[in-house]
C-alpha cells in the first residue's frame, strides 16, 4: 500500500517503479529549478557588481559622500539602476576586488553562470518535451529491489534476493536449454 496523489493505493512492483521513478522525476525537475534560481540571482548580483567596476571613480566618491551605509546603497540604487541586492554587494565588497584582474574573473564567473543556466534549462526543456525520459530495465528493477531489501532486512535481505536472481537465472537457462533442444529435435524428425 501506498500513496498515489494523497490516496492509498494497492501497488504492484511494477506501479511502485513507476511511482517511484515519477517521484525522482519530480525531485530532478525542482532541484534543477532551484539551481537555475540560484545561479541567475548570483549573475545579477556579478553584473552589478561589473557595472560598479566599469564607474568605479563615480562609485567610490558616492560612497564617500553618503553619511551612511543606507545612503549609499541608496545613491548607488538611484545613480546606476540597480535593485537592494547588487547594491548591498558593491557597498559590502573590498576596495581590492575592484581592480583589472578581479574584472576578468567577475567577467568569467558570469559567462561560466550564464552557461550553467543554458545546461540546465535545457535539461528542463528536455524533460518537458519528452527527450529525456525515464525507462526502467530489469537490472534497474533488481537493483532496486536489492536495494530496498538490504535496507529493510540488512543482508539477510541482500543474501535473499541475490539467491533468488540466481535461481531465477538457472531455471531461465533451463528452460531455454529445453526450448532449443526441443527445437533440434523437431528439425531431426
Amino acid at each position: 500500500i501506498a500513496l498515489v496523489n494523497g490516496v492509498p493505493k494497492c501497488l504492484n512492483l511494477k506501479e511502485i517503479l513507476s511511482e517511484y521513478v515519477g517521484h525522482q522525476r519530480s525531485v530532478i525537475i525542482r532541484r534543477t529549478q532551484y539551481d537555475i534560481n540560484k545561479a541567475k540571482a548570483r549573475a545579477h548580483i556579478l553584473e552589478g557588481l561589473l557595472k560598479a567596476i566599469d564607474y568605479i571613480d563615480e562609485v567610490i566618491e558616492l560612497i564617500k559622500k553618503s553619511s551612511s551605509i543606507a545612503d549609499a546603497k541608496l545613491a548607488l540604487m538611484n545613480r546606476f539602476e540597480l535593485d537592494d541586492a547588487q547594491a548591498q554587494a558593491i557597498v559590502d565588497m573590498k576596495l581590492g576586488r575592484l581592480s583589472g584582474l578581479e574584472r576578468q574573473k567577475i567577467e568569467d564567473r558570469l559567462l561560466k553562470l550564464q552557461e550553467t543556466v543554458a545546461e540546465l534549462e535545457g535539461i528542463l526543456a528536455d524533460l518537458d518535451s519528452g527527450k529525456l525520459a525515464f525507462y526502467l530495465s530489469c537490472e534497474d528493477i533488481h537493483m532496486f529491489v536489492e536495494q530496498e531489501l538490504t535496507a529493510r532486512l540488512g543482508d539477510v535481505g541482500k543474501k535473499l534476493h541475490t539467491a533468488r536472481s540466481r535461481n531465477d537465472q538457472v531455471a531461465l537457462d533451463i528452460r531455454m536449454y529445453l526450448r532449443d533442444e526441443a527445437a533440434e529435435l523437431r528439425e531431426m524428425l
